[in-house]
């Protein structure tokens, strides 16, 4: 029983940390129609969901669940930014940024059960 506590104590920090991190965004902490169980599977499957939800908490708004729904593939997201054709540094970190998104996004469809493992 030691386990299951130390994994639901882990799970609870993780949520706590991230609902702390989406205030000082200043990002509504979107906690309806059972986001906040499905987000705790989630933080609990992945190690890299918890650290790209931290990055960028803006995720953790109201778009969170049209974010993971969207059935499209990756590029159909792939708005490149004007600001970002003329400069390096600026396109670099819009890649990172949209890859990091995009991995969270098939994280999240592989396990709350959206998509089958050769979808993803």
């Amino acid at each position: 029983m030691s386990l299951v506590r130390d994994v639901n104590g882990l799970v609870e920090q993780r949520y706590a940390a991230l609902v702390e991190a989406a205030r000082d965004a200043g990002v509504s902490f979107y906690d309806d129609a059972g986001v906040g169980e499905r987000l705790e599977r989630v933080l609990l499957a992945s190690d890299f969901a918890f650290d790209a939800l931290r990055r960028e908490p803006t995720l953790l708004g109201p778009g969170l669940i049209e974010f993971v729904n969207d059935p499209r593939r990756a590029t159909a997201r792939a708005l490149l930014p004007p600001e970002t054709r003329d400069d390096d540094a600026a396109f670099s970190a819009w890649l990172r940024r949209f890859r990091r998104r995009e991995s969270l996004r098939l994280v999240a469809r592989d396990v709350l059960g959206i998509d089958e493992v050769e979808a993803t």
